[in-house]
């Protein structure tokens, strides 16, 4: 019994002392939460007061149109990233030169300096920044960086990269997009082609026209014809010919399609001959293109693709009958059943659709 009682009271001393270290832990937690909470708000207060800081000094510099000195009062800035969040939503909302000649003043000042050391930084946010800091206001002499930041593994990052270097305006960065736009897949393609083709832009349509011309890598000719296909304007694309007889069916491809949406002096002869391509896509695209030249004997050749062993050739080809108008839907409508079924169904296709 002795023995028994003194276990327990053993027992009993362990799970106070258990319970005391547990009430202590609980106790310096709470502290925790509490000096956490309290460093917040004096964070927030100052983060609010440096905003509310930045804020009336631009618009000082906006409104009364004050000469920029980087000494003084923007000396007192802390966090360039806090001055970069504040231009960016003013730069969302104003414009003219005065605002344009502030902008730049302030990032040669503050900005730019600090994405500079960002450029190779191992954190992606890190380099984020420095992506963000020469869209806003890029120079030229930065243009490596932002060709570093191109290439970065992050898309993110890379989009934000190739919006600044379009900013640039020269052929280098439209090349470098190019190259970048050839190596992305699926979605982010068309991020690359958005800005490229945004503003259809001649002098950029010109550079597209003029590397396209000149390339020998397949892949980036290809990528240049893409492009081109994308946007109809008066161009005259002499290395056309030599694409049309590429061994390389996605080269004739890229190539149809740009005779297909910018129609060249020898575009109704090029179309027609691609009717007899061995590629059905190729096909397809000829005979969609043909709705262009509606000549009678180009009418003629749509009606003997409308009989390919291609269901998209043939598709194609009544629907470019049925947009030509009257005698091609004449020819749809005289389509037999029984002498050719799979003509018929292509015709019948067509007239049901609202094309």
């Amino acid at each position: 019994m002795t023995s028994f009682a003194t276990n327990a009271f053993h027992s009993h001393k362990i799970i106070l002392f258990l319970l005391s270290v547990e009430l202590v832990i609980l106790i310096v937690l709470l502290l925790l939460i509490v000096l956490e909470r309290i460093i917040n708000s004096l964070r927030e207060k100052n983060d609010l007061a440096a905003n509310k800081k930045i804020l009336e000094l631009i618009i000082e510099h906006v409104e009364e149109k004050k000469q920029f000195d980087p000494k003084g009062d923007w000396e007192k800035i802390k966090s360039q990233e806090q001055l970069l969040n504040q231009m960016e939503l003013f730069d969302k909302r104003l414009s003219g030169n005065e605002w344009d000649s502030l902008k730049k003043n302030i990032a040669r000042a503050f900005l730019l300096p600090y994405a500079r050391k960002l450029v190779k930084n191992h954190e992606w946010t890190k380099r984020m920044l420095a992506a963000r800091c020469f869209a806003l206001s890029p120079l030229p002499e930065d243009q490596a960086d932002m060709f570093s930041l191109i290439d970065d593994p992050v898309f993110l990052i890379r989009r934000t990269a190739a919006s600044a270097a379009m900013k640039l305006d020269n052929k280098e960065a439209i090349i470098k997009i190019i190259h970048r736009l050839s190596q992305e897949f699926l979605y982010t393609r068309f991020f690359y082609r958005d800005i490229l083709l945004h503003e259809k832009s001649m002098p950029i349509l010109k550079w597209i026209e003029e590397i396209a011309s000149t390339e020998k890598d397949e892949t980036i000719h290809i990528t240049c014809l893409d492009l081109l296909a994308d946007e109809s304007f008066d161009g005259d694309f002499p290395f056309l010919a030599a694409d049309m007889k590429s061994e390389n069916p996605k080269i004739r491809l890229a190539a149809i399609k740009v005779h297909e949406s910018n129609p060249q002096t020898n575009s109704s002869q090029v179309l027609v001959n691609s009717l007899q391509d061995p590629e059905e896509e190729i096909r397809a695209h000829a005979a969609l293109g043909l709705q262009n030249f509606a000549t009678k004997e180009n009418i003629k050749h749509l009606q003997a693709a409308l009989s390919d062993q291609s269901w998209l050739v043939r598709s194609q080809a009544a629907k470019s009958l049925k947009i030509i108008g009257e005698n091609g839907i004449e020819i749809l409508k005289k389509q037999n059943p029984e002498l050719d079924p799979s003509a018929y169904e292509a015709a019948q296709y067509a007239l049901e659709l609202n094309w």
